[in-house]
């Protein structure tokens, strides 16, 4: 094994070694591949921002293993017969939410159109699928992105409620405890004073009485 690296240089030996572990690190984070058609922008994954221009799309995306979050559009270019020129059919930004598995490739696919009316019906509402390598569907939840934000927002604020709520709960609860713990105190302040009344002389007893008719 080390005559492979006889004679190299240092800078020539921390070449290899880095391109092993970066390697080894892509074989192991990257984990599936899913091919995406010309006709959807890929505008980010998981927040990042993917950069593209209307002639260079990405035509896949690798993720690693688990829940992702995409941001696509839909975007084709049409010949409009009646005025002799191309048009551009594209939908608002839409959040596709998938799921996907070690070692497996996918497809995103939709219905596709000839006629640019059924075209324009369809960037209303984009519907896409997700086909894996077995090809079977895979299930996913696509939502345009207004209600998509919106959700978002009612579940954090939720999450917040829930927040105030339990740390209410918790402050009453330190509450109580503390009375709980003063009343202990009185408690056995009291007993304690009984029972050194019952163990003092009587003199003893006499002078603790002046000594309290002495401070009021």
């Amino acid at each position: 094994m080390f005559n492979l690296y006889k004679g190299a240089t240092v800078s020539s030996l921390i070449s290899i070694i880095l391109s092993t572990t970066i390697l080894f690190y892509s074989a192991v984070t990257i984990a599936a591949k899913i091919d995406i058609p010309n006709t959807i922008s890929v505008l980010k994954v998981d927040n990042e921002p993917q950069t593209f221009s209307f002639f260079t799309r990405a035509t896949s995306v690798e993720l690693t293993e688990g829940q992702h979050v995409l941001l696509l559009q839909y975007k084709e270019l049409f010949e409009n017969d009646d005025e002799d020129d191309h048009v551009t059919i594209k939908s608002e930004p839409f959040v596709l939410l998938l799921e996907t598995e070690v070692n497996s490739s996918y497809v995103l696919t939709h219905e596709k159109f000839i006629e640019l009316e059924y075209a324009r019906e369809f960037a209303k509402n984009p519907q896409v699928n997700i086909i894996n390598q077995h090809k079977e569907k895979i299930e996913i939840f696509t939502q345009n992105l207004i209600d998509f934000e919106a959700r978002a927002i009612f579940n954090s604020m939720d999450n917040k409620l829930i927040e105030v709520e339990e740390a209410t709960k918790a402050t009453k609860a330190t509450s109580l405890q503390v009375i709980n713990n003063k009343v202990i105190e009185n408690t056995q302040a009291y007993e304690m004073l009984k029972y050194w009344w019952q163990e003092a002389s009587q003199k003893q007893k006499n002078k603790f009485i002046d000594d309290i008719n002495a401070t009021q």
